[in-house]
């Protein structure tokens, strides 16, 4: 669906899919994002690595999503989890990278639970370390379902 800006389709989105109480995880949600979710009474819930939380620390893809908290959140609150989503590259994370490793292992973890995943890829390069940002079909891949910013000079953004 074509809107004017991402934040009216995340809104249409959460609106038609979300009930009080529910949750969307996320490496780290976006502001409007998460104003989006909450509007619904539902929760934003992060799970960035600890890395991604420590702008001294380096790591390669300081935008992943811990795995191991991945699979805890989805055995503790799986009945309640609508949605997980990864945001590339974690604009609220400081525009980190997320490694299309972490998103096939991420993928396979949400759908052992029958969880939708989506990718959500925010102005900045994606993941050049592994040169991804041409690389759509492979990123694609890794996701059931997408969102994608178009700019208004016919491009990606």
């Amino acid at each position: 669906m074509a809107t004017h800006q991402g934040r009216a389709a995340e809104r249409i989105l959460f609106h038609t899919i979300l009930k009080p109480g529910q949750i969307v995880l996320n490496n780290t949600h976006f502001d409007t994002t998460r104003a989006n979710i909450e509007v619904e009474d539902a929760e934003a819930r992060d799970l960035v690595i600890a890395e991604g939380r420590i702008p001294s620390v380096m790591h390669p893809f300081k935008g992943n999503m811990d795995l191991d908290r991945l699979e805890r959140t989805l055995a503790m609150d799986g009945d309640r989890i609508v949605l997980v989503l990864v945001t590339i590259t974690n604009n609220s994370g400081g525009g980190q990278p997320v490694s299309l490793e972490n998103l096939r292992v991420h993928r396979q973890e949400a759908a052992d639970v029958r969880q939708a995943v989506f990718f959500r890829r925010h102005r900045a390069a994606v993941g050049e370390r592994e040169h991804l940002a041409r690389d759509l079909p492979r990123l694609r891949s890794c996701c059931p379902g997408s969102r994608c910013l178009m700019s208004r000079q016919g491009g990606i953004s």
